[in-house]
């Protein structure tokens, strides 16, 4: 998808792009290397230059990693990584409506695999970034209350006070999660 990018056809490297995505779908495709696949995807449909385009191909992403999700009894939370790369090319490429509409997508999306599946047992650092991702992406497009309060549940759920429920994020985890953070809120301007 890179290489379809670079030659400039935008037609035919989107065209690319999409059949890449369909041939994803297939059962045989493990999680794993699904989510590299359709990060290189959502990178290269970004980069065509494309807006309508990309977003078509993002939206078909966040589907698959949906359906994915939702379709696994492991630990796939590495594929939260798709949706905040969605989340940075959407507000990069795309108009503040449309950019807006695809964070509260993944950030509802994150939620509800926080607080309503099985996923509330498996690692949320990659949840939490993808979370991050749509703090910032909210600043970026000028809505920086919202933004910080993701951002402040983030940080919250990172150091739960004695007796809270939930996973404490430590370790290497913890280090990565807060430099995301840190990102963020350096993106943020104003006295806040």
């Amino acid at each position: 998808t890179t290489c379809a990018a670079a030659f400039g056809r935008v037609g035919a490297g989107l065209e690319i792009v999409r059949d890449v995505v369909r041939r994803s779908e297939e059962k045989t495709i493990g999680p794993y290397f699904r989510s590299e696949v359709l990060s290189a995807c959502v990178e290269g449909a970004a980069r065509l230059g494309d807006r309508n385009g990309a977003f078509e191909v993002m939206d078909r992403v966040i589907k698959l990693v949906e359906s994915t999700a939702r379709g696994s009894a492991g630990d796939v939370t590495f594929l939260f990584d798709v949706l905040g790369l969605c989340v940075d090319h959407a507000v990069t490429i795309g108009a503040a409506g449309e950019s807006a509409a695809i964070i509260k997508r993944v950030e509802a999306l994150v939620e509800e695999w926080m607080d309503e599946s099985p996923a509330r047992y498996w690692t949320p650092f990659y949840r939490y970034r993808a979370l991050a991702k749509c703090g910032r992406g909210l600043a970026r497009l000028g809505q920086e209350g919202p933004g910080l309060e993701i951002l402040s549940r983030i940080l919250d759920a990172a150091n739960p006070k004695p007796g809270a429920t939930g996973t404490k994020i430590t370790g290497l985890d913890l280090i990565d999660l807060l430099k995301e953070v840190v990102r963020s809120l350096s993106e943020i301007g104003g006295e806040q």
